[in-house]
C-alpha cells in the first residue's frame, strides 16, 4: 500500500540544499512529525515507517531536483542518502517504549519504538553489505544482475539459471561472481542490553544503515554500561530463510534512527542552590551528607573515612587525561575484618547513584575472563562475538570488587591497564581495544593475618598485608589510597549493635546526595584550580614527607602527582572550584596516612592534624547513646581508645610516644588527668555537652555526666512509689532527700534541685517541712 503525501516540505528542501552545497553526501533530515499528524498521517507513519520514510524521501528527491544547482549532483548519484529522524518530542506518550527485551517484540516488528536499554558495545563497528551481485554465466558469458535487500548476516546465493532463456546452465556451479563490480552499503553496528538485566540472551544488535558519520560521532560519546534510548524500527533479519540448517529462526534487530543518553535520574537546579546555600550557613552541612549515606554508621571515624574514600573514587572516575600524568582517577583499597559494613557503605552509594554508575561485583566469584574483553565464536554465527567485562563495562564510572582478597593473581596483573587507561588484547584472530578508564574499589580482608582476625598487621609490609604475588609490588602504582580500618572497640560494637533496632534517622534526602555528588563529580571533571601559593605548600609537604622516607626507598614524582590528585578531589568534595588551605588541612586530618606511596612513613604522624575538641565531643556525644550517666573515668578511656585506633596505630614493638600520642591524652599513670581537664574547661565543649541535654555532676562518689531528662524522672519515679508505700500525701521533706539519696546516690544539692523543678511544674508542693503529691500526679 503507497501514502500519497500532501506534505509541502519547502523547509526540508532548503535544508537538504544547505547541505549538498556544503559538500556533505550524507544528508541528515529531522522531520516534524506534526505536520504528518496534521494530514492525518501520523498513526499510519508508526504502523507503516518504512513506507512512509521511502516514500517522503522520493518525494523530497524530486523536489530538490528542481534546484539547477544541485540538480546535476542527485541525477549523477552522488549522494549516498537521506536519513530521516523523526521529531517525536510531541508525541513521545503514544509511541511504544520498550524496557525490557524479555517480552515478546513481535507485535512491534516494523513499527516506530523507543527503546530504553543499555549500551554494552566500545563503539560504533563498521560492515559492508552488498546490494548488487554480478554472476558471469560461464556457459554463455552473460552476467547476471541480483539485487538484494540489505542481508545482515545472510550468504549471498548464486542463480540456479541464467537470464538468457537460450542458455542452458541450470546450477549454482554454472555461475561466477565478479567481485570488483559488487555494490556495497556501508553499515553500522553495535550491541545493547535489557536496562535491569545483564543477561547475554537479552542483548540486542543495532543497525544504522545511513550516515556512519553521524552515529559514529553519536556512539563515541557513550561509555560501556551508559543507559541510553533509541529510536528505531525493530525489523526482522530474513537471511538465510532458506537454509539448510535444523532450526532456524527468523532473528530481529533494530533499524536505528536516532540515539540519545538517558538521564534515569537529573540533576535539580533548586535542590543544588539549596546545597550551595547550606554549605555557606553550615560548616558541618558536608559531614552531615557523608554520614547520611549510610546511616547506621553515622559519625564513627572508621565509617566517615570509608565513605569519604568511595566518593573520590566517584568524583574522580570521569576525569582521564592522555596529556602528562594520564590518570587522573583514584584507585582505592579499604581493607579490614569482616562486619565492618564495606559492603553495605558501598551498596548504599549504589542505591544513590544507580547500578549504572556503581557496579559491585564478588572477587570470590569473578575469574580474569570476566574483568578483560574476550570473544567466543557462536555455534550458529560466522561472526567474532565479543564480550567487554567488568572493566571497560564501567570505564568513566566505578567498579568495587568485594572480597577482593580473592582475586587471581593474573586478575591482579591485568589491572596495570588502569594507568594507560586501554586494554588492547589480540584474541581469536581479532584486536580488541577496549576503554579501562575506570574507577576501581577494592574491598578486602587482609591475607594470612587469621591469628589477628584478618586486621592490618603493621609489622609487614602494605603488600603482603593484601597478600599480593611475590615480585609484584608494582601492582601497588595502580592505587593510590589505601585504607586500613581499624578494629572496633566493645563501646563502638555496643552501639552499632543498638542501632540495628532503631530504624535509620537519615539527615539528608536520597536527591540531595545524588545532586551533591554530581555536582562535585562535574567540578573536578572540569578542573580545580591551584593558587600559586598552595604548590609551595603542598611541594614543601611532598618534600618534608619523602626527605624521610627509609634511605633504600626510592623517592618518586608518582607521590607528588597522588598528592595533587587528593587535594583537588577535596576541593571537589567541598564544592569548590580552587584549592585553599582549608583543604590541605582536611587533607592532614583524615587522608594524609592514606595516600600509599607515604604509607608507613614516621613523618606522618607528624603531619596529622588531631583537633582534641572535636574527639572529646565526638566521644561523648556516642557515648550518650549507650549511657544516660556516663563517668568522666570512662570517657577518658574511651578518647584514649578512639587516638589509639584512628589516630595512632599501634606497632606493636614500639612504644606510643614516637606517635605524638601522649602530647594528647597524658600518660597511663598521669591520675590527675590534667590534659582532660583543659578539655572539660573549655567553654565551648560545656555548651555542647549543654546542648546533648546533659550536666555534669557527682553519682556514688563520681564525677559524671547525667542526662537531665532521665535524672528528672529517677527522681520524680521514686518520689511517686514512695509516697504510695507510705500511703500518705505529704511526707517530710529532709527524710526524702536522704531516702533519695541512698537510692539514687545523687548528691542532696542535685535532688533539691530537682524537687524544685517538679514543683514548679505543679507534680508537688512544699507546706513547711513537708512535701506534698499532687492530686492528680497520684491518681496518675
Amino acid at each position: 500500500m503507497k501514502v500519497h503525501f500532501k506534505i509541502e516540505c519547502p523547509e526540508y528542501i532548503e535544508e537538504l540544499s544547505n547541505q549538498i552545497l556544503a559538500g556533505n553526501s550524507d544528508l541528515i533530515l529531522r522531520i516534524s512529525l506534526k505536520k504528518f499528524a496534521d494530514e492525518g498521517l501520523f498513526d499510519y507513519y508508526r504502523k507503516e515507517t518504512k513506507n512512509c520514510s521511502e516514500e517522503l524521501i522520493d518525494i523530497i528527491t524530486e523536489e530538490l531536483k528542481w534546484n539547477s544547482d544541485i540538480k546535476e549532483i542527485i541525477e549523477k548519484d552522488q549522494l549516498r542518502g537521506i536519513h530521516l529522524i523523526p521529531d517525536i518530542s510531541e508525541f513521545e506518550s503514544i509511541i511504544p517504549e520498550i524496557t525490557e527485551f524479555s517480552k515478546s517484540l513481535v507485535d512491534y516488528i516494523g513499527k516506530l519504538v523507543r527503546l530504553k536499554c543499555r549500551f554494552l558495545d566500545s563503539g560504533l563497528h563498521k560492515k559492508y553489505i552488498a546490494t548488487k551481485l554480478i554472476y558471469q554465466c560461464l556457459l554463455c558469458g552473460e552476467e547476471n544482475e541480483i539485487l538484494q535487500e540489505i542481508k545482515l548476516r545472510g550468504r549471498y546465493r548464486k542463480p540456479k539459471f541464467c537470464f538468457k532463456r537460450s542458455c542452458k546452465a541450470k546450477t549454482t556451479s554454472d555461475f561466477k561472481l565478479i567481485r570488483e563490480k559488487a555494490e556495497k552499503f556501508e553499515v553500522g553496528y553495535f550491541i545493547v542490553g535489557d536496562l535491569d538485566q545483564n543477561n547475554p540472551e537479552r542483548e540486542k544488535v543495532c543497525y544504522t544503515f545511513k550516515t556512519y558519520d553521524y552515529f559514529y560521532n553519536k556512539v563515541k560519546e557513550l561509555n560501556p554500561n551508559d543507559e541510553i534510548e533509541i529510536l528505531g524500527v525493530i525489523q526482522l533479519d530474513y537471511s538465510d530463510l532458506d537454509s539448510k540448517k535444523d532450526n532456524h529462526e527468523i532473528t530481529d534487530y533494530i533499524e536505528v534512527l536516532d540515539i540519545k543518553m538517558l538521564e534515569s535520574k537529573k540533576l535539580n537546579d533548586d535542590v543544588l542552590k539549596t546545597i550551595y546555600k547550606s554549605f555557606e550557613d553550615d560548616p558541618d552541612y558536608q559531614d552531615k551528607i557523608i554520614n547520611s549515606i549510610h546511616s547506621y554508621s553515622k559519625e564513627i571515624y572508621e565509617y566517615y573515612i570509608e565513605k569519604i574514600l568511595m566518593i573520590l573514587a566517584w568524583i574522580t572516575s570521569d576525569s582521564f587525561s592522555h596529556e602528562g600524568t594520564k590518570r587522573n582517577t583514584q584507585n582505592i583499597i579499604i581493607g579490614g575484618h569482616r562486619g565492618l559494613f564495606k559492603s553495605s557503605i558501598a551498596e548504599a552509594l549504589q542505591d544513590i547513584l544507580g547500578s549504572s554508575n556503581i557496579g559491585i561485583i564478588s572477587g570470590k566469584d569473578t575469574t580474569n575472563k570476566g574483568l578483560i574483553p574476550t570473544t567466543r565464536r557462536v555455534s550458529d554465527q560466522k561472526n567474532l562475538v565479543k564480550k567487554l567485562g567488568a572493566i571497560p563495562y564501567y570505564s568513566r564510572k566505578v567498579l568495587v570488587i568485594d572480597e577482593a582478597q580473592y582475586l587471581e593473581d593474573v586478575s591482579l596483573e591485568s589491572m596495570k591497564c588502569l594507568e594507560v587507561g586501554k586494554i588492547t588484547r589480540a584474541l581469536d584472530g581479532a584486536i580488541i581495544n577496549a576503554p579501562a578508564e575506570t574507577a576501581i574499589v577494592l574491598l578486602m580482608n587482609y591475607k594470612g593475618n587469621k591469628e589477628q582476625k584478618e586486621a592490618y598487621n603493621y609489622d609487614k609490609p602494605l603488600y603482603q598485608n593484601l597478600g599480593f604475588p611475590e615480585g609484584q609490588e608494582s601492582i601497588l602504582d595502580r592505587f593510590d589510597l589505601h585504607y586500613a580500618i581499624p578494629n572496633l572497640s566493645k563501646r563502638i560494637k555496643k552501639m552499632l549493635r543498638r542501632r540495628l533496632f532503631k530504624p535509620p534517622i537519615q539527615g539528608v534526602s536520597n536527591e540531595i546526595i545524588f545532586n551533591y555528588l554530581v555536582e562535585s563529580k562535574r567540578l573536578y571533571s572540569e578542573g580545580i584550580k591551584l593558587p600559586t601559593n598552595m604548590i609551595a605548600i603542598i611541594e614543601s609537604l611532598d618534600d618534608t614527607v619523602t626527605d624521610l622516607k627509609d634511605s633504600k626507598e626510592i623517592n618518586t614524582t608518582r607521590e607528588f602527582a597522588v598528592l595533587l590528585k587528593l587535594i583537588k578531589a577535596i576541593s571537589a568534595l567541598r564544592l569548590k572550584d580552587t584549592v585553599d588551605e582549608r583543604d590541605l588541612e582536611f587533607l592532614k586530618k583524615h587522608l594524609i596516612s592514606t595516600i600509599i606511596p607515604f604509607h608507613g612513613n614516621r613523618a606522618i604522624a607528624n603531619e596529622r592534624i588531631v583537633n582534641i575538641n572535636e574527639v572529646f565531643q565526638l566521644t561523648f556525644k556516642l557515648l550518650t547513646e549507650l549511657h544516660d550517666s556516663i563517668l568522666i573515668s570512662e570517657h577518658i578511656r574511651f578518647i584514649k581508645e578512639y587516638l589509639r585506633n584512628h589516630f595512632f596505630p599501634v606497632i606493636s614493638e614500639e612504644p606510643l610516644e614516637p606517635y605524638g600520642l601522649y602530647n594528647y591524652i597524658g600518660k597511663e599513670n598521669n591520675k590527675a588527668n590534667t590534659k582532660y581537664k583543659k578539655m572539660f574547661e573549655d567553654p565551648d565543649n560545656l555548651e555542647f555537652i549543654d546542648r546533648q541535654g546533659y550536666f555534669i555532676d557527682t553519682m556514688n562518689t563520681a564525677t559524671c555526666f547525667l542526662k537531665k531528662e532521665w535524672v528528672s524522672n529517677q527522681v520524680s519515679v521514686n518520689l511517686t512509689e514512695i509516697f504510695n508505700d507510705n500511703k500518705k500525701k505529704a511526707l517530710d521533706y529532709d527524710n526524702l532527700i536522704q531516702i533519695l539519696e541512698i537510692n539514687l546516690k545523687f548528691t542532696p544539692e542535685l535532688m533539691e534541685k530537682q524537687i524544685n523543678d517538679l514543683i514548679e511544674k505543679g507534680l508537688f508542693s512544699r507546706e513547711g517541712k513537708n512535701l506534698k503529691i499532687s492530686k492528680l500526679k497520684n491518681k496518675l
